[in-house]
């Protein structure tokens, strides 16, 4: 489960599933990254073809103390971010929240040392994954011999087509990049920005935080099954595969 490695439990912003080690980090955060927790299972004596990598399809969010003011990685934070309208969990964003927030004047950024985009809207900043940087993800678990992918969860995924990316955005994304020898390195030449400015005035936001409970859009939920390859056969090769993994 190579996600949740940054949260509102810490004192300053990071990406909750980076793939590399960030410049700048030190003492515990230089391993909260995918890369250094595979590498360790193997280091362990774990064989690669029998580790599936766990990907996230949702964010994990924080609120800016200063507000935009000092919205870059490794800032600090205050806390959780708001809680989104369907899931109503703070510190906590589904895929298609985190559309809905780029597209109400969300300010999108890239990480480019650790292939992994956020987002900053007011005081609030998430660390989440899209299309490219999971075909990046599932480029690395190929390139390294690793038996496949784990998600959390369904449901989290855009599901009714509101990201306007057609349903199951990220699912596609990973199942495309498991099952066509296309390589993603050059997604990371993205139009976007790389880092969030630091402004010279602070802003002093309004706290709001709801009651968490559970809630989703109003159309169906995914089946269980959906969009999932059929689990291999016990050989001594193991295809890559996308199961279901549990969240932290």
């Amino acid at each position: 489960m190579t996600y949740d490695l940054h949260g509102s439990w810490d004192d300053h912003t990071g990406h909750q599933s980076p793939l590399y080690v960030r410049s700048g980090e030190t003492g515990n955060d230089t391993y909260l990254n995918v890369d250094w927790a595979a590498q360790y299972w193997v280091q362990r004596g774990a064989p690669k073809e029998k580790l599936n990598i766990g990907m996230s399809l949702y964010g994990r969010t924080f609120k800016l103390p200063w507000g935009a003011a000092d919205s870059r990685v490794g800032a600090a934070a205050a806390g959780a971010g708001q809680a989104g309208q369907y899931t109503r969990e703070a510190g906590f964003l589904s895929y298609y929240e985190v559309c809905d927030l780029l597209k109400t004047g969300g300010q999108k950024y890239y990480i480019t040392e650790q292939k992994v985009p956020y987002a900053v809207k007011g005081d609030l900043w998430v660390g989440y994954d899209d299309k490219d940087s999971l075909c990046i993800k599932v480029d690395y678990i190929k390139r390294n011999g690793f038996g496949g992918v784990m998600v959390w969860a369904l449901d989290l995924d855009d599901f009714s087509g509101l990201c306007g990316q057609g349903k199951y955005p990220l699912l596609k994304a990973i199942k495309d990049a498991l099952y066509h020898p296309t390589s993603c390195s050059s997604i990371t030449n993205q139009q976007v920005q790389t880092q969030a400015p630091l402004q010279t005035q602070p802003y002093y936001p309004t706290v709001y935080v709801q009651q968490q409970t559970t809630h989703y859009p109003a159309t169906h939920a995914p089946q269980a099954t959906t969009h999932i390859p059929p689990a291999p056969k016990a050989t001594t090769q193991i295809p890559p595969v996308i199961t279901s993994g549990s969240s932290t």
